[in-house]
């Protein structure tokens, strides 16, 4: 290794400045790329990729768009909603009209009339289906001929009311719309034939989009087409302060994780570039030379790592998003080691080439051991089924690779370059007293008793690992604040719903019967509360 490092420093103390235009080449490269990156908010992508109840689930969801609908809320504020049906049906018309959506439920009548023709009975409840038992019987047949010939042979009868005979002889219409009518949802009113909160200060829309969920740039297109619709909708009704639309739904809290998880990104890098520097300045006051290196080096170092990720995953989900604030730690403890080494021996030596070499040798052997098993670590990971934690692993493992090698050939071009052209700027400016002088007399003085404060905490720590449990709600790496999802619970305690259902499949129409008989035989005395 003392060979290959010899070679490195020499090959790095020559062409540094070839090594600097070239890493600007890719930095530029590698920024152009990221402004592409997605960021995938996903949450089966900290579930098993490989578990088959997991892929059952997920085409599960997307057979079912019910599950996976869009629901819009329009709020009344202190106005009964029932005043702004108008607004409700403009709305539902223009969503209609979209591109991006499948299909618009506002009202329970808002399904095609072949499939309630069809599937009428459906929609009757015990009392509904009582009164269709009777009017299918003879006596009731006969009850209707007689109430249909009245009705066309009155002096008040109209074509209209011909029609309306021809069409539904039995008057079967009215069963269905007095059983909808009356029913009783768990916090939802239907009695005008919307779906509105039962205190009459809200509607709900359900939409089914056209695309997936889990297609990034659908979901953007799709919500900056629901805001633009209910901004015009809005405008066209004459913008009252009352009315308020919001979203809710799988698609809303997606769209709102994505956006979320970008910007905490950038926050924890913020943060993080912040922080380092702090300490930095405190550390080594005066030595601004320092600072621009090191931040150099670790700046190539992620757009590397992130570049990685955009051609190995086309993006960063809800796992990998915060890795680039890791690897910022990761490689300013790098840099500052190979900073520090080279500087002090460019101070003894007074020669560039042999105070590389001298660091390499040294500190570079001892960095180099330790990104190398730290990578192995990181990619150890790869073997989970976990989707998010093997991404992790990739990226992790990749961006501390990158941290090394952009210390070793980057920060080295850079330290060569400053020491040929300016060496003062590398000259300490008492710099060295706080780290160096009082932190280890400090720790002479008191050693004693350190120990024993470290004893008693680790102590006192370790009191609590019995208690450590595994917390296998994914909920809890979701959004902490989430508007969208606050908002979806309130409309899952408006539809009566408690929780997420079990969801049973069956492959083929051939047994359905006999599966539906035996689920019932086992869940019936065992499961009293469930259902199908």
């Amino acid at each position: 290794m003392n060979h290959i490092l010899i070679k490195t420093a020499h090959v790095v103390y020559h062409y540094h400045k070839y090594i600097l235009v070239v890493s600007a080449v890719v930095s530029v490269i590698a920024v152009a790329l990221i402004f592409n990156i997605e960021m995938n908010a996903d949450m089966m992508d900290v579930m098993p990729a490989d578990n088959p109840s997991m892929k059952l689930f997920a085409e599960t969801l997307n057979e079912l768009q019910r599950v996976n609908a869009l629901v819009i809320v329009i709020a009344s504020g202190s106005e009964d909603i029932e005043q702004h049906t108008e607004f409700i049906d403009r709305l539902s018309q223009r969503l209609s009209d979209s591109s991006l959506i499948d299909a618009v439920d506002s009202s329970v009548f808002n399904v095609p009339r072949a499939f309630m023709a069809e599937y009428f009975p459906m929609y009757l409840d015990e009392k509904g289906l009582a009164l269709l038992e009777e009017k299918l019987s003879v006596n009731g047949i006969n009850h209707q001929i007689r109430k249909n010939y009245r009705a066309l042979t009155s002096f008040l009868s109209s074509p209209a009311d011909a029609g309306m005979i021809a069409d539904d002889p039995l008057d079967i219409r009215s069963l269905v719309q007095n059983s909808v009518m009356h029913k009783e949802l768990s916090g939802i009113d239907v009695s005008s034939g919307y779906y509105f909160s039962r205190d009459l200060k809200k509607a709900y829309v359900y939409i089914t989009p056209a695309g997936s969920v889990r297609n990034f740039a659908f979901l953007r297109e799709l919500r900056g087409e629901i805001k633009s619709i209910s901004d015009q909708t809005l405008q066209s009704y004459g913008n009252p302060d009352t009315l308020t639309v919001r979203s809710s739904g799988s698609y809303a809290v997606s769209w709102e994780a994505q956006e979320s998880i970008g910007r905490d990104m950038y926050v924890s890098i913020f943060v993080t570039v912040a922080l380092v520097l702090l300490i930095f300045r405190f550390i080594y006051r005066g030595r601004f030379i320092g600072l621009f290196v090191i931040f150099l080096t670790i700046l190539v170092s992620l757009l590397v790592t992130l570049t990685s990720a955009f051609l190995l995953f086309r993006g960063l989900n809800i796992v990998t998003a915060l890795v680039s604030a890791m690897l910022i730690g990761l490689g300013f403890d790098y840099t500052l080691h190979i900073f520090d080494r080279y500087v002090m021996e460019f101070r003894k030596q007074g020669s560039s080439l042999q105070a590389l070499e001298t660091t390499y040798l040294n500190t570079g052997r001892s960095i180099i051991i330790s990104a190398i098993t730290t990578a192995f670590a990181f990619f150890s990971i790869v073997v989970t089924s976990f989707k998010g934690l093997h991404e992790l692993g990739i990226i992790a493992g990749v961006g501390i690779l990158a941290c090394m090698a952009s210390t070793l050939i980057v920060l080295g071009s850079l330290l060569v370059l400053v020491s040929r052209s300016k060496s003062a700027l590398l000259v300490p400016h008492d710099d060295g007293a706080v780290l160096g002088e009082k932190v280890p007399d400090f720790i002479l003085r008191n050693g004693k008793w350190l120990l024993v404060s470290v004893c008693v905490i680790m102590l006192a720590l370790s009191a609590g690992i019995p208690g450590i449990t595994f917390i296998s709600d994914v909920s809890g790496i979701g959004l902490k604040k989430s508007r969208a999802l606050e908002l979806q619970k309130e409309v899952l305690a408006m539809s009566g719903r408690k929780g997420i259902p079990l969801i049973l499949t069956c492959n083929g129409k051939k047994d359905v019967s006999s599966a539906f008989d035996e689920m019932d035989s086992c869940f019936t005395g065992r499961y009293p509360a469930s259902s199908a």
